[in-house]
């Protein structure tokens, strides 16, 4: 029998990169770094969050917060998004203020907070995932902190809204302080004593 003849294989070229100066190398090292980097992940109170470098995005709560003010910013940069399940099942949570910046709920983000009745909204509506507010305290409602907010009607999220029109007010440290007032509104004005359980301490 005859058989064929092998084929050489041609001899491996070393890669271009071991040509390269050894001064280049950590560059190229931080730049590969850089492009595999997870999102940068850090807590601030009983918050957890994510940077991408030009929005923030909460990730998650401590199971025994009471009452979250969600900041407009972290790091000088835009709370943006409540991440799928952030605040997922936190039993102890009754009162959650979420920023104007805030665009985009995720999914389930809020579900079986069993003790959730009062969420503030400080901006336009945002976006909402699949159930983000599913299976909530009793008797919940949304409070917009803005009498100029638009987008939520009077039930949004299958919760019932609530407007202090003509006022505006703020949340600080677990008080309200009332802002700003429609001055083309007319007849008698009442300032309630607390507004979704939280009391109003001062006008501004």
């Amino acid at each position: 029998l005859t058989y064929p003849p092998q084929k050489k294989m041609a001899a491996a070229r070393p890669h271009p990169l071991l040509f390269l100066p050894p001064s280049i190398w950590p560059l190229i090292v931080a730049a590969f770094a850089l492009l595999g980097a997870p999102l940068s992940a850090a807590t601030l109170g009983d918050l957890t969050y994510s940077s991408d470098g030009s929005a923030i995005t909460i990730t998650g709560c401590d199971a025994s917060a009471t009452s979250v003010e969600i900041p407009a910013t972290i790091e000088s940069l835009p709370v943006t998004t409540i991440a799928n399940g952030a605040f997922y099942g936190r039993p102890a949570l009754r009162q959650i203020t979420i920023p104007a910046n805030v665009n985009f709920i995720g999914n389930y983000a809020f579900e079986e907070c069993s003790v959730l009745t009062a969420i503030f909204f400080a901006g336009n509506a945002p976006t909402l995932g699949v159930d983000a507010f599913n299976w909530i305290g009793y008797n919940a409602q949304i409070y917009l902190l803005n009498h100029q907010a638009s987008g939520y009607g009077t039930n949004f999220a299958g919760l019932p809204v609530n407007s202090l029109n003509p006022l505006s007010y703020s949340i600080s440290g677990g008080a309200i302080t009332i802002t700003d007032y429609d001055t083309s509104a007319s007849g008698a004005l009442t300032i309630p004593a607390e507004i979704g359980g939280l009391p109003v301490t001062s006008i501004g």
